[in-house]
């Protein structure tokens, strides 16, 4: 077996010289699976980062890999069916139930029936419980709901469906999601090829109102 210290000594020799598949494998074999996943993704290599990441126990970040860059819905699917049955139990619910956790492994499903060219209702159901979810900024974290917002554009891409994506980021922007405004931007020049026009009052987060110059009428 190897020795993990040297293991780990030779992945940083290999990081150091961009060499990111061979930092990876080091990285594997030291047992270090999330340091190897994020390599392999470097090295544009999904499917063995998603085998480091279902080592991890990261099933929905394995799964994503599988359908969306490896494009193979099915690896996708047997991933997600070693997951925690609670965790994937597909019975229908309003979107204000969903935890975080469910709508991110609800976006693998979707992805899977449009990789596999299933009907979309679902996929459509799962981005409208995302774009609910984005619009509350109470409803998950930010890090959460950032992965969440690329996922669920990702989904409607795939769906060809830019109207889809543009209720993703207005939802993001209604929540306040930091930076939000400036990917729906960025999306808009990338694939419609005409920037953004928002209201002002929409088009940042919402910052604290100045105060009022003078003293108030009276009533």
């Amino acid at each position: 077996m190897p020795d993990p210290q040297l293991m780990r000594r030779a992945a940083r020799c290999y990081a150091r010289l961009g060499w990111h598949a061979e930092a990876a494998r080091c990285h594997r074999a030291a047992g270090d699976h999330q340091y190897a996943a994020r390599l392999w993704e470097r090295a544009g290599l999904p499917a063995e980062a998603a085998r480091d990441h279902l080592a991890a126990r990261a099933f929905d970040r394995a799964a994503w890999l599988y359908v969306h860059e490896a494009d193979d819905p099915a690896e996708a699917r047997a991933v997600l069916a070693e997951a925690a049955d609670a965790v994937l139990a597909a019975v229908p619910m309003a979107a204000a139930e969903f935890t975080a956790s469910d709508l991110t492994l609800r976006l693998v499903l979707a992805r899977c029936d449009v990789a596999e060219g299933r009907p979309v209702r679902e996929a459509r159901a799962a981005i409208a419980a995302v774009t609910d979810a984005l619009a509350r900024a109470d409803a998950v974290p930010g890090h959460v709901a950032r992965d969440l917002e690329d996922r669920a554009v990702a989904t409607a891409e795939a769906m060809h469906r830019p109207d889809l994506v543009a209720l993703v980021f207005a939802a993001a922007v209604r929540g306040q999601r930091p930076g939000a405004a400036a990917r729906w931007d960025d999306w808009s020049r990338r694939v419609l090829h005409v920037p953004l026009v928002l209201p002002p009052a929409t088009a940042v987060v919402a910052e604290e109102p100045a105060e009022p110059a003078g003293r108030p009428l009276a009533g």
